[in-house]
């Protein structure tokens, strides 16, 4: 890899966090599978699956099907 490439990849990464997630041994697979078979990378899945179990929480807490304390 040339030294222009792995400056502009330095400079693409920069913009991420990492997130390190540990499961059982053998589920790392059957996860990508899964994810596989949504078309999606195993990131993506666990960002839309997180992304959409936040939202859910946060409009049960502003719609009134959760009590005040439980939010």
């Amino acid at each position: 890899m040339t030294d222009s490439k792995k400056e502009a990849n330095n400079r693409y990464f920069r913009k991420f966090d990492d997130i390190k997630i540990r499961v059982k041994k053998g589920n790392r697979e059957k996860y990508k599978e899964y994810a596989k078979s949504k078309n999606m990378s195993l990131n993506s899945l666990f960002i839309k699956l997180l992304e959409e179990d936040m939202e859910k929480s946060y409009l049960s807490c502003h719609n009134g099907t959760k009590k005040e304390e439980e939010c």
